[in-house]
C-alpha cells in the first residue's frame, strides 16, 4: 500500500481545522474560522488532485474518457454499456450520457460507473467478494478503509468502494490484503441505475437492477451469480 497516497485520501481537512482553530467546526465564526477552513480544504483538495494525476489514478475532475482509460488498464473489460439522455449540469434537454458494468474476470470485480454532462464522472463503485478467517489482520482492516463490507457467513464478505477517487490505489490495497472470490457465493445489495432512472416516478430499483444484468455478457453473470 503507497503510504503517501494513503495519507493524503484519509486527510480530514475538517478536523485539522478544528485542531489548529481549537473550536469544534459547530462553534466556528463563519467570516473567520470558516474562511480559513475552506482555504485548507481548497489546498488539500488541489493537492490530493495533484497527486492522483501524477501517479496516473482517479480523481475528482477526471474525464469520462480517462476514467475508461485507467479502469481497461487495470484489467476491466466491458459486459455492458448504454448511452442515455441526461439534464446535465443545466437540466437541460439532450445530454448524451454513457453508463458502464465493467468485469475483472481474475479477480471477480464488478465496476458500474456513469458520466455526467457527457464528459465527467457522476458515480463509480467497484462491487467485489473477499474471502477471510474469522479475525481480520490489521493489514485488512486497513485495506478495508474507504469501503462498505460485510460477512457472509460462509468465509467470506462482501465489499464496494467508491473508485472516483484513488482507483488503483483501493483496489491494489484490497488485492495485497486479501484473496477474491472470482465468482460471488453471495449476492450483495447492487445499484445499478443511473441518475436518470432514479427520476421516473415510483421507480423498481431491483427490476432495473435484473434489466441491465441480464443484458450483460455472461462473465458479469457469472461473477455475480456464480
Amino acid at each position: 500500500m503507497n503510504e503517501t497516497t494513503k495519507n493524503i485520501l484519509n486527510f480530514d481537512p475538517i478536523a485539522t481545522a478544528e485542531a489548529l482553530i481549537g473550536k469544534r467546526h459547530e462553534d466556528w465564526d463563519v467570516e473567520t474560522d470558516g474562511m480559513a477552513a475552506l482555504g485548507l480544504a481548497m489546498v488539500t483538495n488541489q493537492s490530493k488532485r495533484e497527486h492522483l494525476e501524477s501517479i496516473g489514478d482517479t480523481h475528482f475532475g477526471i474525464t469520462w474518457q480517462e476514467f475508461i482509460e485507467i479502469a481497461k488498464a487495470y484489467g476491466f473489460k466491458c459486459g455492458f454499456c448504454h448511452k442515455f439522455i441526461g439534464t446535465g449540469w443545466l437540466d437541460k434537454k439532450g445530454v448524451e450520457e454513457e453508463e458502464i458494468i465493467f468485469f475483472h474476470e481474475e479477480k471477480g470485480l464488478i465496476l458500474h460507473a456513469e458520466s455526467f454532462d457527457g464528459k465527467s464522472v457522476n458515480s463509480a463503485k467497484v462491487y467485489g467478494e473477499v474471502k477471510i478467517n474469522e479475525t481480520l489482520e490489521e493489514k485488512q482492516w486497513d485495506a478495508l478503509t474507504g469501503c462498505s463490507h460485510g460477512g457472509n457467513g460462509n468465509g467470506t464478505m462482501h465489499f464496494d468502494v467508491d473508485v472516483r477517487e484513488g482507483f488503483r490505489f483501493h483496489l491494489d490495497a484490497v488485492s495485497e490484503a486479501f484473496e477474491f472470490s472470482t465468482s460471488w457465493t453471495k449476492v450483495p445489495f447492487l445499484w445499478f441505475l443511473n441518475y436518470m432512472d432514479t427520476k421516473k416516478k415510483n421507480y423498481n430499483y431491483e427490476k432495473i437492477n435484473k434489466q441491465k444484468i441480464k443484458a450483460c455478457t455472461s462473465e458479469v453473470q457469472k461473477i455475480i451469480f456464480g
